[in-house]
């Protein structure tokens, strides 16, 4: 086995990641708590491999938080360099010049903040770059869902989540790539992508398998690259938005029954007080009246039959 590599991985931090994200009693955006969980997370694992270098690009806020665990002399994070004038997104084809250019080690490894990487990953580049020279290392990632902070102190953190991996995890579809290994001097050129658009990564991926003394290695069955999900706050918006549903519906027909019942109640009670109302009051007034002009008419016969 050829001896481990020195490696620079880059990466770019995602814009709400804030110092504070991940204090106690904090939890105040559930998305951001979990963004800044998995950048640590996968921040720290690579910092387990041999000879490994962080290079990290974001905001102010974020390079804050990335600093408080990330020694200086492991790595350092800078503004992004360049972004879109009109769209103020970052581009692939700076992020990736910017790169070539800060590191120092001979190879670079471009991958998204979101993931954990093993040694397997140090060895599977070291046999690579023992038989080629231009070559891009890639693999699919294994999505699963862990809202844990990974205590790397604890000799069994890699059993613990391999085995979640392989129990709970699902391999991602063969068009998505999240990590790029390849040697320095040969930094691909990419044309001005913006981050977060879509068949960028399959667009350098096919300049590989086309290119002439170029080799593109497909790293998926050597290497367990486990994605973080986002699904967690997803399901949980989801949750809420379904019990928030189901707690509208049930206040509407709660609502509505209680309407219903005293609108049947007072109907039906004023309907019989008002015709047992009008039912004595007719009877009484008739009755009454009855008694009244039988009254009127023998006092009046009888008057007569006086005069």
């Amino acid at each position: 086995m050829p001896p481990p590599p020195v490696v620079t991985f880059w990466t770019i931090l995602k814009e709400n990641i804030k110092i504070d994200s991940l204090k106690d009693g904090m939890i105040l955006n559930r998305e951001e708590w979990l963004e800044a969980l998995h950048t640590k997370n996968a921040i720290q694992s690579w910092l387990q491999l041999n000879n490994s270098f962080i290079i990290a690009f974001g905001n102010s806020e974020a390079c804050k938080f990335v600093g408080s665990f990330l020694p200086t002399s492991r790595g350092f994070c800078k503004p992004i360099p360049c972004l879109h004038p009109d769209f103020q997104i970052p581009q692939y084809d700076c992020l990736y010049k910017t790169a070539a250019k800060l590191a120092t080690s001979e190879f670079l490894v471009s991958i998204q903040s979101d993931n954990v990487l093993f040694n397997d990953f140090v060895d599977a580049l070291a046999e690579s770059s023992s038989q080629f020279d231009d070559f891009l290392m890639v693999g699919r990632r294994i999505d699963v869902n862990y809202p844990h902070l990974i205590d790397f102190s604890d000799p069994l953190w890699k059993d613990d989540l391999q085995d979640s991996a392989i129990r709970t995890g699902k391999l991602h579809g063969e068009y998505g790539v999240d990590y790029f290994a390849y040697r320095k001097i040969y930094s691909p050129e990419m044309p001005p992508f913006l981050v977060g658009g879509v068949l960028w990564d399959n667009y350098l991926l096919a300049k590989y398998i086309q290119g002439h003394n170029r080799t593109s290695i497909d790293a998926t069955k050597v290497v367990m690259a486990i994605h973080l999900n986002h699904m967690k706050v997803n399901l949980l918006i989801l949750i809420l938005f379904f019990l928030k549903i189901f707690f509208s519906f049930f206040l509407f027909f709660f609502l509505s029954f209680f309407f219903l019942f005293f609108f049947f109640f007072f109907f039906f009670f004023f309907f019989f007080f008002f015709f047992f109302f009008f039912f004595f009051f007719f009877f009484f007034f008739f009755s009454f009246s009855f008694f009244f002009f039988l009254s009127f008419f023998i006092f009046s016969s009888s008057f007569f039959n006086i005069l």
